[in-house]
Parts: structure tokens; C-alpha cells; sequence
């Protein structure tokens, strides 16, 4: 019965962290959304956060300027949903190229289904993917293994 009741204690904390972080997302406090969320990726790793609020929490994270949290938050998108996940591909290399991370660009890019591109992102993609592979030769610190 103890561990019973420890479960629904640890259940309804979990759901009020979620509630306190929706909160925070929505009213665009980025410093305790992104404490909220860690706390709910370190105790809570099963709960997931609806798609569009990922995708706001990303832009959220990218508007505040927080780099290495977007993309964390961008790779846990494209581990969860499909929707979206070009785009939060071309975000996401975008972001590398812009960290002088090229390798790790080129790789996030090669993963994109060329055909199934629209006009605007057919011609951001080869951008993306000349910048990256331009600046590949210069770059003398990226370590690989991220995408």
C-alpha cells in the first residue's frame, strides 16, 4: 500500500511540474520553463510534451537565445514526431553552421528527403549545405558525433 500511494504521490508532483512548466512556456518565461523541463526530463522521462508545444519550446529557445538547449530540444523532436521534421531540420543544421559545426550540418541535412521539398526550402537547403561544406575545410575544433 506504501508503494502504492509513493507512486500516485510521484505521479500527481510529475503532473504539477508539467502544469508549472506549460505555465511558464506559454507566458514565455524561458529560465523556468527550461529548470522545469530538465526536472521533468531527470525525474519524469516518460512524460512528453505535446508536439506543438516542443515545436513552441524550440522556437521559444531559439528566440531567447539559448543554442545548445534548441538543439537538444530539436533532436528530442525529431525522436518523437514527423510532422514537422524537415524543417526542424533546417533549423537545426542552420544552428550548427552558425556554432561552426559544419560535419555536424552536413549530417543533419543528409538525413532530409530532397524530393519532398518545397521551392523555399529546396533553395535553403543548398544553401545550407554550401555554407556547411564550404566552411568544413576551415574548421579545425568540431568534434563529431552530435546531430
Amino acid at each position: 500500500e506504501t508503494v502504492r500511494q509513493e507512486a500516485v504521490q510521484k505521479e500527481k508532483r510529475g503532473d504539477m511540474i508539467f502544469l508549472e512548466f506549460h505555465r511558464a512556456l506559454h507566458a514565455r518565461n524561458i529560465i523556468p520553463a527550461m529548470k522545469l523541463y530538465e526536472q521533468l526530463h531527470q525525474n519524469y522521462p516518460d512524460i512528453r510534451l505535446a508536439e506543438n508545444d516542443q515545436l513552441f519550446f524550440i522556437q521559444l529557445l531559439m528566440e531567447k537565445e539559448y543554442p545548445r538547449e534548441a538543439a537538444a530540444a530539436m533532436k528530442e523532436y525529431l525522436e518523437l514526431y514527423t510532422a514537422k521534421a524537415t524543417l526542424v531540420r533546417l533549423k537545426l543544421a542552420k544552428l550548427y553552421i552558425d556554432q561552426a559545426r559544419p560535419r555536424a550540418a552536413i549530417k543533419v541535412l543528409a538525413r532530409i528527403d530532397q524530393p519532398t521539398l518545397d521551392q523555399r526550402q529546396r533553395i535553403l537547403f543548398r544553401k545550407l549545405l554550401e555554407i556547411a561544406k564550404t566552411s568544413q575545410g576551415t574548421d579545425t575544433y568540431e568534434l563529431v558525433g552530435d546531430d
